[in-house]
């Protein structure tokens, strides 16, 4: 009887996810999918990489409609689904909160991906998916695919155990001996995927736990490192002989050079290393926290991450980052 129950159960939950996918197809075929804000061009003959582009461009300036119907058309001009039309297509489904359907297309895209950054590229847009479905554990996953790619690999698993545990002893470095000369010591590479590791950092954050502080502070300082590296590189570039000292002169030094300039200001550095900050801050680790926000306080610029440096040196305990995921969300594709 008790079998029969979890059968029925089972069955009734697979109907109604197929109930769900089948109402949101209905929509779609029934006119309430976005219309094109323009005449669409006449792509017969085209090459299909034309058309993508068309797709592309009209999804950048906003006529979702257009983007959908170029992308669904470079699908049956290849006879197959094409990894960036199916990206396309998932994107304005998401947009239009079609989640079932969004989830089917970028799995499609991540089926057909070439290359490292196309996979990472899609799983960033379901990880967005999930959390906008409050799938959670599924957006964890997904963000662990970015950092991890191929996790089924024996090399990459053995890659993964390494990393991790170069966190953790990166973190007690920090509390002991400071930001610089965790910089010093560690060499780490993937610009590509600093926000999937800041978003996994933020979702550490909210949990709320001495536990998960720990883990936000190692993902933001991974992430720091990652981006010190490159400025590092960058300005070795200039200066030949240059040998990193502390992250407050590299950064003044950065200041001579437009182009160096241009990163640290628009790029997320300045975020990053509140962020860490704040973990910090959570993680009882005041003295830590009050040193990086000082620094960042007392860099020139108009950047808002220096403004609420400033606040929170003086202000600890008045703000913490449960907005934050929410705001970091909204600029993901």
């Amino acid at each position: 009887m008790i079998k029969q129950i979890l059968i029925n159960g089972l069955g009734l939950f697979v109907l109604a996810m197929a109930l769900s996918a089948q109402d949101q197809m209905n929509n779609a075929e029934f006119g309430n999918m976005p219309q094109p804000l323009s005449f669409l061009v006449d792509t017969e003959g085209m090459d299909p990489s034309v058309i993508m582009s068309l797709a592309w461009a009209s999804y950048e300036r906003g006529d979702l409609g257009a983007a959908l119907q170029y992308a669904q058309r470079v699908n049956v001009v290849m006879s197959h689904s094409s990894s960036d039309a199916s990206y396309v297509i998932g994107l304005v489904m998401m947009h239009e909160g079609l989640h079932t359907l969004a989830e089917r297309s970028f799995l499609q895209a991540l089926k057909y991906a070439h290359t490292t950054e196309e996979r990472a590229d899609y799983s960033m847009s379901l990880a967005k998916l999930y959390f906008l479905m409050g799938e959670y554990e599924a957006m964890n996953q997904r963000l662990n695919d970015v950092i991890f790619p191929y996790y089924f690999n024996d090399d990459m698993q053995m890659h993964k155990v390494t990393l991790t545990q170069q966190w953790s002893q990166a973190r007690i470095i920090l509390q002991r001996e400071g930001l610089d000369r965790v910089i010093q010591m560690y060499r780490w590479q993937g610009l590509h995927h600093v926000d999937a590791v800041e978003l996994l950092a933020l979702y550490a954050y909210v949990q709320d736990s001495y536990e998960q502080y720990a883990h936000a502070v190692e993902l933001f300082l991974y992430s720091v490192v990652i981006q010190v590296g490159v400025l590092i590189e960058r300005m070795m570039v200039y200066e030949p002989q240059y040998r990193f000292s502390s992250l407050q002169e590299l950064l003044q030094l950065s200041q001579l050079y437009p182009e160096m300039r241009e990163y640290v200001e628009k790029g997320n550095i300045y975020r990053t290393l509140f962020l860490l900050a704040s973990s910090l801050y959570a993680y009882e680790q005041s003295d830590v926290s009050r040193i990086i926000w000082n620094g960042l306080r007392l860099q020139p610029g108009s950047s808002p991450w220096l403004r609420r440096a400033n606040f929170r040196f003086f202000n600890p305990g008045q703000e913490d980052l449960h907005s934050e995921i929410d705001m970091m969300i909204a600029t993901l594709r």
